[in-house]
C-alpha cells in the first residue's frame, strides 16, 4: 500500500508540471522572439509621398521598391504600426540615394506622444543598423530633420524600414502554486 501511495504523488507531481508547461506554451504562442522582424507588410504612415514611391513600399520586404517624401521638405517623417505593443531592440533604414544626416528614431503606444530611442546628425546614408535599442510601443517613426541631398529637387527615401524586436508583455511570470 505504501508503494501505491508513492506512485500516486509522482503522477500527480508529473501531471501539475506538464499542466504547467503546456500552460507557458500556451502563453508564448503567438509571440514573436526577441529580435523578430515587426514591421514587414504593416500600415505606414508618411508626412508626404513622391509620386513614384508609396510609403508602403518602405516594410515591403523589397529592396528595389521605396518610400520617397516630397521634394525640398524639412522635417519628413514616416511611422509604422507595429499592430500591438512590442518591445523594440533594433531598426535598420535601408537609405537610397536621398538620405539623411540628421534624424532620430521614436517610439510611441498612441502616434501621439512620441519617445525618442535614437538620433544622430552625422548620417551617411546605405544600411543604418542600430542596435541595442530600448523601448516599447506600437508605432515606430523615423523623423527626418535634415537631408544628406539638400537641393531643392529631393527628399528622404528608405528601400526599407526594418523594426525588430519582441513581446511587449513585460510582466513576469507568477512563481507556481504549491502541488
Amino acid at each position: 500500500m505504501r508503494r501505491y501511495k508513492g506512485f500516486a504523488t509522482v503522477t500527480a507531481i508529473v501531471a501539475v508540471l506538464l499542466a504547467m508547461l503546456s500552460a507557458a506554451v500556451a502563453n508564448s504562442a503567438g509571440r514573436p522572439a526577441a529580435d523578430s522582424l515587426l514591421s514587414l507588410n504593416k500600415l505606414v504612415t508618411a508626412s508626404s509621398a513622391a509620386g513614384c514611391c508609396a510609403a508602403a513600399n518602405a516594410v515591403d520586404g523589397n529592396t528595389s521598391t521605396r518610400w520617397a517624401s516630397t521634394a525640398n521638405v524639412d522635417p519628413s517623417w514616416i511611422y509604422v504600426d507595429l499592430g500591438a505593443m512590442y518591445n523594440v531592440d533594433r531598426i535598420e533604414l535601408d537609405w537610397d540615394a536621398s538620405c539623411a544626416t540628421a534624424y532620430e528614431l521614436d517610439i510611441s503606444p498612441d502616434h501621439n506622444a512620441w519617445t525618442q530611442i535614437f538620433s544622430t546628425t552625422t548620417g551617411k546614408g546605405g544600411a543604418d543598423n542600430h542596435t541595442g535599442l530600448k523601448g516599447t510601443g506600437r508605432y515606430v517613426r523615423m523623423l527626418g530633420t535634415k537631408r544628406c541631398r539638400a537641393d531643392a529637387s529631393h527628399g528622404y527615401s528608405l528601400d526599407e524600414f526594418s523594426v525588430y524586436g519582441g513581446s511587449g508583455d513585460t510582466t513576469p511570470p507568477s512563481p507556481p502554486g504549491t502541488p
